[in-house]
């Protein structure tokens, strides 16, 4: 299986009434053939074989893009995270990190309690980077939110869509793949993301952070038996390092044809949450909804960050 991630929108909370946005492209590696076919040819008619940028199609070359993906969407299947600034304010954010550096001090004082003495100063990084803007800036920060609550979403939807018998050979590897923004090294955000965030995910799954598995999946299944972490309450957690630690890497988007896909999908979308009565993003869009998941073909999932007084510290068991 591989996911394909890329962002739109600046992830700013101030001065601005646009939305931003996470998309993810979830396919096969049967269909995934099937795009670097179609991303190939399409370039080399529309380009000259150049990288293509979803900014600079015409609505023709668009539509071809989006067809193409409704054709296949019983094999690739689309995962939106949006935040906007009507839902989301600046204020929100600043009590978010200050929650979180909060949350990672508790955090590292159970564990000194509880007789570590090894990541003391990955912990320092962590509160630090939650705290000041100086270490990373809001819209970094935010962005990082997002990808990680787009990865359990995925992760999540993926399983249920994807359940089938026929689907399993799919499971036996996994490959999340995202845009890096700077060529031979990770921005703030992604170093953040890949250093700091992904090791606190193993350690979530073993406290009990739990995402469903489909009931049917028994022993002998690649995803159980590769991921299936057994819990103190006698119910089912996964490894989500395992998932997520060991396969997640950033790659420039003119190596991989999955992310110049995903560049166009979350491109149009962008422009269809910023001009709704634009009649060509209008018609592009809803070719694409026929590939996104959601309750009702209900893709749009609003990031909201809660008051201080909905979050209550309870130490790990």
């Amino acid at each position: 299986m591989k996911i394909f991630t890329d962002e739109s929108g600046d992830f700013s909370l101030t001065n601005t009434i646009n939305p931003s946005l996470v998309a993810s492209l979830i396919c096969t590696e049967d269909i995934y053939e099937g795009i670097k076919r179609f991303m190939y040819s399409f370039e080399e008619r529309n380009s000259d074989g150049k990288e293509t940028k979803g900014s600079h199609l015409t609505y023709e070359q668009r539509l071809k893009v989006c067809r193409f993906i409704k054709k296949n969407r019983t094999e690739m299947k689309i995962g939106l995270t949006i935040v906007s600034p009507k839902m989301v304010s600046q204020d929100n954010l600043i009590d978010y990190r200050a929650l979180q550096s909060e949350t990672f001090e508790r955090n590292k004082q159970w564990y000194l309690n509880h007789g570590g003495k090894h990541f003391l100063s990955h912990y320092d990084k962590l509160i630090k980077i939650a705290l000041y803007q100086t270490r990373m800036s809001d819209e970094e920060f935010l962005q990082a939110l997002l990808l990680v609550q787009q990865l359990h979403r995925v992760l999540t939807f993926f399983m249920v869509y994807f359940y089938e018998p026929k689907y399993r050979r799919c499971f036996k590897e996994f490959q999340f793949v995202f845009d890096r923004k700077l060529p031979g090294k990770l921005a703030g955000m992604e170093k953040y993301f890949q250093t700091y965030v992904m090791p606190f995910l193993d350690a979530q799954s073993k406290l009990g952070d739990k995402i469903p598995i489909v009931d049917v999946w028994k022993k002998g299944h690649p995803f159980i038996d590769r991921y299936m972490l057994e819990l103190k309450d006698g119910k089912r957690g996964i490894y989500l390092n395992k998932i997520f630690g060991d396969n997640c890497t950033f790659m420039d988007s003119k190596d991989e044809p999955g992310l110049r896909l995903v560049d166009i999908i979350s491109n149009t979308v962008y422009n269809y949450l910023v001009n709704p009565d634009n009649p060509q993003y209008d018609k592009c869009y809803h070719l694409l909804q026929s590939a996104m998941g959601g309750k009702n073909n209900q893709p749009l999932f609003h990031i909201m960050l809660r008051n201080k007084e909905d979050y209550k510290y309870r130490e790990p068991d």
